[in-house]
């Protein structure tokens, strides 16, 4: 199970600087204040995009082929 990532951790990816306090809500946005003082809110969508993808269940092909290829030299 992934780590789930802090609301921090996000402000900080979003405003590209450590927030002074932030707050993360269940629709899916964010509230954060920068070291300036300003306030930003980010929507659901802003939000989901600076979170990491799910990794993939499935193996790459290129892994499957690789293992078992085995070419002869003769």
């Amino acid at each position: 199970m992934p780590t789930p990532i802090s609301a921090r951790d996000l402000a900080a990816a979003l405003l590209g600087c450590e927030p002074l306090d932030c707050k993360r809500y269940p629709d899916g946005s964010l509230v954060a204040i920068s070291p300036t003082g300003q306030k930003f809110k980010f929507s659901p969508d802003q939000v989901a995009a600076v979170l990491p993808k799910p990794a993939s269940k499935t193996t790459p092909k290129s892994a499957l082929t690789s293992r078992g290829s085995k070419e002869r030299k003769g």
